[in-house]
Order: structure tokens, then C-alpha cells, then sequence
């Protein structure tokens, strides 16, 4: 696979990572990400060296906070998206070694079980849509609401691809918020926003059949807001 793009093969990590700087492959991405402070929205396709997909029956579309999961994510992944923009697009070849994560390299490590060197993946990742995580309470009031309603649109898109895991990732970070002064109007319609991301959440939960933390949802967005039909609604469906 990789001779088909030797001349646009970047070097990114020696002996380890590379990256294709290919007009079929690569998209140019729009702006740069922060990877200490935003959550990123990527997908990942997976090839062998034989250039057949090995992720046909794995969700490709992912969330990730990398300054939050650097022991529990491939080096290799963590190193690709750090070179990468908003909407970029690009293919990597990675060391089979490199696709582990330290964690599972500290296991091969401790039991001196022999590292894998030659073996290469190849990675088609595409940053899909980043969102701030660290900062938000540093928003002023318009800038929070922008940020409301991008966040609730992406999450609603994303829930109807059937991507619900990933979808309860982004409703989250509407869920996190801290309120302020509930008695402030601005923060009360704050507060119906995070009770309905946690009602959007249950239903999430409801559709994976995990009914505990669909109920555990609903009290929580009727906490928020109990005038929540959906939360009600919710709750009662799924112990229907």
C-alpha cells in the first residue's frame, strides 16, 4: 500500500508514524485545535497492509478528550491527531507497536513479552468537529448560548446516524456546565439547556438498553428542570 504514496510520505514519529500527503486521501483541515483544552469528534478507518478495511463492523465515527486520556489511547493516534487541523483529512501507516496504547505497553514491558516492530496499520482519520471542553466557564453569556445550540445540533445530528454513544459524549458537555445564580434569568433557561441534554441523553440510554443509567439520566434533567416533558416521558418509557 504505502509505494502506491512514497513521494508524499512524511515522516512523523521515526519508525514509527507516518503521514500521506495525498490529493486522493488528504482534505485540508480549516483551523487549529487546541488538543489541551477541546474535545475532538474524529473518525478512524482501519486497513491492513493488504489494503482491505479491518473496521466494517466497528463504529468508525469516535469522541476523544486527549489531555484527559493520554494513558488509555493509542501513542500512535495520539501522535497522528496532533498533526492534524479542524476537517482535516489525511492517511497514516503506524507501527504495529505504535497502535498500543502505554498502558498495554507497559503490560508487554513488565511480562518481557517480545514488542511486534515490523507489522504495519493504516489509518484514514478525519477530525469531524471539535468543541471547547477545558474553558467553557470562562464564556460570556452569547458565547455560551453559541455554544449551547452547536453543541445540541452536532449531538441530534450524530444521534441520528445511530451513533449513541457518541452522541451521550457530546450531550455531555452540555450536562457539565455549572450553574451560577439560578435565580438569574439567563441562568435559568441555562438550566432547562442542561436538562435537556440529560433527557436527550436518557433517550441515548434507552436505545442502547441500558436502562439504569436511562433512569439515573431522567432525574437528573428533572432535577434541572421539572417541567421536563422529556425527561417524564422518558422515564416512563423505558420501564415500559
Amino acid at each position: 500500500m504505502q509505494q502506491q504514496y512514497q513521494s508524499n510520505k512524511l515522516t512523523i514519529v521515526e519508525d514509527m508514524l507516518w503521514k500521506y500527503i495525498s490529493p486522493d486521501l488528504f482534505i485540508s483541515g480549516s483551523e487549529l485545535i487546541n488538543f489541551d483544552s477541546q474535545f475532538i469528534c474524529y473518525t478512524l478507518i482501519e486497513f491492513n497492509q493488504e489494503g482491505q478495511e479491518i473496521t466494517q463492523s466497528i463504529d468508525t465515527f469516535k469522541t476523544i478528550v486527549l489531555f484527559e486520556n493520554f494513558y488509555s489511547i493509542p501513542l500512535g493516534l495520539l501522535s497522528a491527531l496532533k498533526t492534524m487541523m479542524k476537517g482535516e483529512q489525511a492517511f497514516f501507516e503506524i507501527s504495529e507497536v505504535y497502535a498500543l496504547t502505554q498502558k498495554e505497553i507497559d503490560i508487554y514491558t513488565d511480562n518481557m513479552i517480545p514488542l511486534k516492530m515490523q507489522k504495519k496499520l493504516y489509518w484514514l482519520l478525519k477530525i469531524e468537529n471539535v468543541f471547547e471542553y477545558k474553558d467553557i466557564h470562562n464564556f460570556n453569556q452569547q458565547q455560551l448560548e453559541f455554544y449551547i445550540e452547536d453543541v445540541r445540533k452536532y449531538a441530534g445530528m450524530i444521534f441520528q446516524k445511530q451513533h449513541y454513544i457518541q452522541a451521550i459524549s457530546i450531550y455531555q458537555l452540555i450536562s457539565r456546565l455549572k450553574m451560577q445564580d439560578k435565580n438569574q434569568e439567563f441562568w435559568k433557561k441555562i438550566s432547562k439547556e442542561i436538562s435537556k441534554s440529560f433527557s436527550n441523553r436518557a433517550v441515548c440510554y434507552i436505545k442502547l438498553k441500558e436502562w439504569c443509567m436511562a433512569d439515573q439520566m431522567c432525574d437528573e434533567a428533572l432535577n434541572f428542570d421539572n417541567e421536563n416533558e422529556k425527561g417524564r416521558v422518558s422515564k416512563v418509557k423505558q420501564h415500559q
